[in-house]
C-alpha cells in the first residue's frame, strides 16, 4: 500500500520503477493493484491509512507503517491519540536517510502483532 505524497505526483507503474531502480523489485512486486490510500478531502494521511486497512481488514496481512520525520510524527501521534488501528505498528525514519539497521527489528515487531 502507497500512502506516500509521491502519489500526487507518479502513477502507480512510475513508483514501481522507482522501486525497481532501488534494488527493491520485491517491494513493487508485492504492491496490489489498489495498493494506495484514497486521498481524503477532510481527512488526514492517518485516517486514509485507517480507512484503506478497514477496506482490506480480511486479508489479514501483517503491515507496518513506515515514515520520515516530515510526516510520520502526525502520524505517530494519530495512532497513539485515536484508534487507527496502527498503534505499535508505525516506524519513523530520517528525511533524505531512509531506512537504517536499526529499523529493521521496529519492522519486524510490527510485522508480528
Amino acid at each position: 500500500m502507497i500512502s506516500i505524497s509521491w502519489r500526487d505526483f507518479y502513477e502507480r507503474d512510475e513508483i514501481i520503477k522507482v522501486f525497481e531502480h532501488c534494488d527493491l523489485s520485491f517491494v513493487a512486486e508485492a504492491l496490489e493493484q489498489d495498493g494506495r490510500t484514497v486521498s481524503l478531502k477532510d481527512g488526514t494521511r492517518a485516517d486514509e491509512i485507517s480507512e484503506w486497512l478497514l477496506r482490506n481488514e480480511e486479508s489479514n496481512t501483517p503491515f507496518a507503517v513506515v515514515d520520515d520525520t516530515h510526516s510520520g510524527p502526525a502520524i505517530q501521534l494519530a495512532a497513539e491519540v485515536n484508534d487507527h488501528g496502527f498503534a505499535g505498528r508505525v516506524v519513523i525514519c530520517k528525511g533524505w536517510r531512509g531506512l537504517q539497521p536499526e529499523h529493521v527489528e521496529l519492522i519486524a515487531a510490527a510485522l508480528r502483532m
